[in-house]
């Protein structure tokens, strides 16, 4: 005996008729299928890339002409997850430290999900100082063998630290210095061409008009510095300028 044949109810005749519009809309309208995209599935914005950005930021803004700086820049969390940026990422200047050396950098993203990052970033300016050959003891007369010419940090070196050796050839030192120190100005002092108690040529007024004299020096003094001399004959003491030559210069 064959089976009966079983006709769909009313009710399930409606439901099918009521979901043909909207099947036939799906499929007219197939963008309504495309799936949401998730923050995780997001494309990720490049860490090196910030990180190149800051460099090149602070070089431009930092660098001397003739000697760019050496710049560290400073880590970034591997976890940061930022959105990648469709437009060039932007630098700006957020702060500076006391010495110059330090600062922080701001890069921001304006497109198409706006975000901003601070990265620290270190500056080394390297230029030329004068430095000691070997260990020099207090009152050595500089000669062109103590020394040589060296690139160092600027920013950790004195600010009165020489760069031409021809500025401490024949000068004196004040006090001893170990091998390879950085020679500064308060290191040195000239030589005096005069000594405390030498009898020594006082030359007072210039040309046809001069008068000399002879004085003895009651100090020490180099070229170019004053001092008092008593004059032997009178008694008197005058004040004069030492001159390369000599003899000192009176008033």
């Amino acid at each position: 005996m064959k089976p009966a044949i079983q006709f769909p109810s009313f009710h399930s005749l409606r439901a099918i008729a009521q979901a043909v519009p909207i099947l036939t809309l799906f499929l007219a309208h197939p963008v309504l299928w495309t799936p949401t995209v998730t923050a995780a599935e997001r494309p990720v914005q490049s860490l090196e890339e910030i990180r190149q950005v800051v460099e090149s930021y602070v070089a431009a803004t930092e660098g001397f002409a003739d000697d760019r700086p050496e710049i560290r820049v400073g880590s970034l969390d591997r976890r940061l997850r930022l959105t990648a940026c469709s437009v060039p990422l932007e630098a700006f200047s957020a702060s500076h430290s006391p010495r110059g050396d330090t600062l922080t950098v701001g890069v921001r993203c304006t497109a198409p999900k706006p975000w901003t990052v601070y990265v620290s970033a270190r500056v080394r300016h390297r230029g030329p100082v004068v430095v000691t050959t070997r260990a020099l003891a207090r009152g050595a007369v500089i000669s062109a063998g103590d020394l040589r010419v060296t690139r160092k940090d600027v920013s950790t070196t004195p600010g009165s630290a020489i760069q031409d050796p021809d500025r401490a050839i024949g000068k004196r030192l004040r006090r001893p210095v170990s091998a390879g120190a950085v020679l500064t100005e308060n290191l040195l002092e000239e030589v005096p061409l005069i000594r405390r108690g030498q009898r020594v040529e006082l030359v007072a007024g210039s040309g046809m008009l001069s008068v000399r004299m002879t004085g003895r020096a009651l100090s020490d003094g180099a070229a170019g510095q004053r001092i008092r001399v008593r004059n032997v004959k009178s008694r008197k003491v005058v004040e004069g300028v030492v001159d390369p030559a000599g003899f000192v210069r009176t008033d």
